[in-house]
């Protein structure tokens, strides 16, 4: 299963502004591609009590996915997490066509 969408975002951020703007991703990724997106989102993706060694295996995780999502809040570019994620994802091959 191809992945559409590694979302990339900060837990700290307002859930309702980053809820607004995906909505709006998948309605207009529904509206070009005549299907819902798949999308990779750590919470169900990522065991939540072994993060650590998750974190390993972020380069597999974002090669799995055609698309780097980002849904950036105030607190984004602080979160080393989220730089991680951009960082991994541009690394291996990404560049900013396949990031929203």
């Amino acid at each position: 299963l191809q992945v559409d969408a590694f979302l990339s975002h900060s837990w700290r951020d307002d859930h309702n502004a980053k809820w607004a703007a995906l909505e709006n991703w998948a309605t207009h990724f529904q509206q070009k591609h005549n299907a819902s997106p798949v999308l990779w989102l750590d919470k169900a993706c990522i065991d939540q009590q072994n993060v650590q060694q998750h974190l390993a295996c972020l380069p597999i995780f974002l090669s799995g996915c055609k698309e780097l999502l980002i849904v950036a809040g105030p607190t984004y570019v602080h979160r080393l997490w989220c730089v991680m994620e951009v960082f991994t994802f541009i690394y291996m091959g990404g560049d900013a066509s396949t990031c929203s």
